[in-house]
């Protein structure tokens, strides 16, 4: 039996290249929501500064105009915390994506350490068997912290 078998590279390999794509992908989709939001945010931010000024060169008097200044500034504010909202969301989803990938990608860390570890541990002799048995709970305990560890950051 060989340490690092072919099989364990390959593996490893495809592991790597899934757990890329895993993150690449839903990172890309959160780039992709904040430049679209930001292309309608211009749109719009341009259509309403054209009829703002309009409306403002149209003034018959200036109480009108203050009037219409207040106004618009007042959608200002309220546009304003409504991206904020949006970028909020793009933000969260994107974060969930990682959280899910993360989760999944150490859950397929521990599968393959314990792989890798069960033959070593049914060759051993007497002797240390004895601390792979205590040795256990420390790994089950550090696999579970790493497991919570998205959650924290998430949090």
């Amino acid at each position: 039996m060989t340490v690092f078998a072919s099989e364990h590279l390959g593996t490893a390999c495809q592991s790597g290249v899934r757990a890329f794509f895993a993150l690449a992908n839903p990172t890309l989709q959160g780039v992709q929501a904040v430049v679209d939001l930001n292309t309608q945010a211009i749109k719009a931010a341009m259509t309403e500064t054209e009829a703002t000024l309009k409306g403002a060169i149209q003034s018959q008097n200036p109480l009108e105009f203050l009037a219409r200044q207040v106004t618009v500034s007042q959608q200002a504010a309220a546009k304003a915390i409504s991206y904020g909202q949006h970028l909020v969301d793009i933000a969260t989803t994107t974060q969930a994506e990682w959280t899910r990938a993360a989760r999944a990608q150490s859950e397929q860390h521990e599968l393959q350490f314990g792989a890798f570890s069960g033959p070593f541990a049914q060759n051993v002799s007497t002797g240390v068997q004895a601390w792979i048995a205590a040795m256990n709970p420390v790994f089950s305990a550090a696999g579970a912290t790493a497991a919570a560890q998205p959650a924290q950051v998430a949090k």
